[in-house]
């Protein structure tokens, strides 16, 4: 079946996994290896990945992750993220689909049907076959002018964004990678604003230990902008800002069309969706900040 998705000019599976363990770069997936009962609980979890966007048309990012440390290659992670939705397929380097994982805003990990999200990993799997070569010339090859950026991802997955043919690198600061540690708290902040102008109870019951959004927000922001020269400061938080205001927007044109409303009409959003996007916010960052810091970390070297 696979065999009749792909092109001439496609790629084994054998031959990506082989690329990515080569010139893949170094990704700390433990939350994933956790929740999807990848590795016993208590080991490391670092794989190799690959991670790409086509910028042209701004395509979705796309991951590809190998088990880093071991010649054995007993699956593959594939990840296609959104800016509300990831899915994650577990493989096997044959290509055979083992688990299915999605994360839509507001929520955590939740598995799915394995036959109900075939035809997207095979969509997938096809992508990462027929632009093998693209991936492996871009690696290689940094010269040249970017029609694709590529970089490392960061799969705290709100909010992400990444970059073939060639392929620009991203600087050894990666700024996009610390502006998405922010947008999530940015996000969370602008619901939790937004409702609790008519509604201020919103904010007490979308505390956490630190407070309510707004404190969380400025806790973040600090955290990320530490050591950053003002510039790259001032770089980082607009990112965020305008990534988070246009999630914001989105959300409300999904609620109210019209762009006219009372709060009667999002009362229901606030108490549904968006409490859920901050409490599940709040919980992360509170229940994997070591991990989070971390990876905020590697991305300022």
């Amino acid at each position: 079946m696979l065999a009749s998705l792909e092109s001439s000019n496609s790629a084994e599976l054998s031959e990506i996994v082989q690329l990515v363990k080569a010139k893949g770069w170094r990704a700390d997936l433990e939350p994933i290896c956790q929740k999807f009962s990848l590795e016993p609980l208590g080991t490391d979890c670092i794989f190799k990945q690959i991670s790409v966007q086509e910028v042209q048309d701004r395509s979705d990012p796309r991951g590809f992750n190998v088990r880093a440390g071991t010649d054995e290659v007993s699956y593959v992670l594939i990840f296609h993220l959104s800016t509300l939705v990831g899915e994650f397929f577990v493989a096997s380097p044959q290509g055979e689909l083992l688990k299915t994982f999605v994360r839509t805003k507001g929520r955590g990990y939740e598995p799915m049907s394995n036959d109900a999200a075939r035809n997207e990993f095979l969509a997938d799997l096809t992508y990462w076959k027929d632009n093998f070569h693209r991936i492996r010339a871009g690696l290689e090859n940094q010269s040249g002018q970017p029609r694709w950026k590529m970089r490392h991802s960061r799969t705290v997955l709100f909010a992400a964004a990444f970059w073939a043919l060639p392929y620009s690198f991203a600087a050894a600061k990666d700024l996009r990678a610390i502006a998405e540690f922010v947008i999530p708290a940015y996000t969370a902040m602008n619901f939790a604003m937004l409702c609790a102008q008519d509604d201020p109870w919103f904010l007490v019951d979308a505390r956490g230990p630190r407070g309510h959004a707004v404190k969380y927000a400025e806790h973040v922001k600090e955290e990320a902008i530490a050591s950053l020269t003002e510039d790259d400061a001032i770089f980082v938080l607009k990112m965020a800002a305008d990534e988070a205001r246009s999630i914001a927007r989105a959300e409300i044109r999904k609620v109210v069309p019209n762009r006219t409303y009372q709060y009667p009409e999002i009362e229901s959003w606030c108490r549904g969706d968006a409490l859920r996007f901050v409490r599940s916010f709040i919980e992360q960052h509170d229940t994997e900040h070591t991990i989070l810091l971390k990876r905020l970390e590697q991305a300022k070297q």
